[in-house]
């Protein structure tokens, strides 16, 4: 139930809705039957041909003629036969043993006498079908004791019947008519809101807005609206955030500039201290521009995961791992901003951890690149927050090395833009797994 959208659930409401209103209703026919009636089998035409031929195998001729003018006008149509009907069916005639079959097994009183079941001439296509559907059309013979045969055939009764269809049957196949034009009602109408989840869930990865549509019913329009809306907000705030980070991180290179060819005329312990802070400077400055480059690159290209990977890896010099090495593994993507994410992840294995590993997981719907190491981790209730910009962890992971702390978050970034998701866990000998698990093109 916890998988179906509103679309889904509607439905299953209404399909189980229905199915228990029949139910409910056949229980209450049933029931009320069993009391009015407790002998009578589930289905009453059995007892009724048993009873019937009962009733004309023990009447004299004259009370024969009564009970054939007793049933003139009933559901059931009888005549009496010195031979039984059609002795040898005609080439258009259709035999049904099964039902002869049946009626033999449900009632002692015909299982002892000769039985015959067919359709007379049966016309059109899908005789048997049509048999089922109009009862009236099925004749059956039963010989009596004296040798004399006992012709029964159902006729239609007038005013509960159309088509030779009960009205009953026709009743219930207009409701489930009904039942279905609403269930397909239900399901073309959310479906605006089926759209309008996979665009919250695009624009949730990209940023990138995407109008849709307005469509359904007036609240359903007022939503989407709303939606694009904010979208617009969103995206337009998110672009000036890049933008200043872009702007600041590009104007602090030339006054860092002017400041390193002004410190010659300084102490040369004064000038290397100074140089230091410059070059911490520039760092962060440099990490800032790329973490924002990485919301405006486009995300349109193809990404040959394993290559791109591997390259890294043995650039590096970490082993790698790679499950099934002869399939493909490709997503789509930008080639650039994916190997800064990677590049990231292998330099803090490398910086922190005396050993590092990259496995390739290839997989149906999704990709993971696990890369471990061996270095003291980060503890589970920092890793969420390492995640984030400008966060650095203990000492013994982040300021030995003078991280500006965007690393981790440039990677998340990334990789969250590309519809995927960066999981830092122990590794198995302790360590770290920074596990990416990336969509498949």
């Amino acid at each position: 139930m916890n998988r179906l959208g509103l679309g889904g659930r509607l439905i299953l409401l209404l399909a189980v809705a229905m199915f228990a209103m029949q139910a409910l209703a056949l229980s209450a026919y049933l029931a009320d039957r069993r009391e009015a009636v407790p002998d009578r089998r589930l289905m009453p035409f059995p007892d009724q041909l048993e009873a019937t031929v009962m009733l004309f195998d023990g009447a004299s001729p004259e009370e024969r003629q009564l009970l054939l003018r007793a049933l003139g006008d009933s559901q059931v149509r009888a005549e009496l036969s010195a031979t039984p009907p059609d002795a040898e069916p005609g080439p258009q005639d259709m035999d049904l043993p099964g039902f002869r079959q049946r009626l033999q097994e449900v009632s002692a009183v015909l299982g002892n006498r000769e039985l015959r079941v067919d359709v007379p001439a049966p016309e059109g296509r899908l005789p048997r079908l049509r048999a089922l559907l109009n009862p009236e059309r099925i004749r059956i013979a039963v010989a009596l004791s004296d040798g004399t045969w006992l012709v029964i055939q159902r006729q239609r009764t007038l005013g509960l019947t159309l088509g030779g269809l009960p009205l009953g049957m026709l009743s219930a196949a207009l409701a489930a008519g009904i039942a279905a034009f609403a269930l397909i009602a239900v399901w073309v109408e959310t479906r605006p809101l089926r759209r309008l989840g996979q665009a919250a869930r695009r624009f949730g990865h990209s940023l990138t807005p995407e109008p849709l549509r307005e469509a359904g019913a007036p609240d359903i329009r007022r939503l989407i609206a709303t939606f694009n809306e904010m979208q617009d907000r969103i995206a337009r705030a998110d672009r000036s955030r890049t933008d200043m980070i872009a702007a600041l991180s590009h104007d602090m290179r030339t006054p860092l500039a002017r400041l390193t060819l002004r410190l010659r005329k300084l102490d040369p312990a004064l000038r290397d201290a100074a140089s230091r802070d410059i070059d911490d400077i520039a760092r962060v400055a440099d990490e800032a521009f790329r973490f924002a480059a990485a919301d405006i690159a486009t995300l349109d290209g193809a990404v040959d995961l394993r290559a791109l990977a591997r390259g890294l890896a043995e650039a590096a010099g970490i082993a790698v791992e790679d499950r099934q090495p002869g399939r493909p593994l490709r997503i789509a993507g930008n080639a650039a901003l994916i190997g800064r994410a990677l590049s990231n992840l292998i330099e803090n294995a490398r910086s922190y951890a005396t050993g590092a590993v990259l496995r390739i997981e290839p997989g149906g719907a999704r990709h993971r690149l696990i890369i471990e190491d061996d270095g003291p981790g980060i503890p589970a209730e920092d890793r969420a927050r390492m995640l984030e910009p400008f966060q650095r962890g203990e000492a013994s992971r982040n300021r030995a090395s003078g991280g500006s702390g965007l690393g981790l978050a440039l990677a998340n970034r990334i990789v969250t833009r590309h519809g995927g998701r960066l999981l830092l866990e122990e590794a198995p000998g302790g360590g770290l797994a920074a596990i990416v698990d990336l969509p498949a093109a």
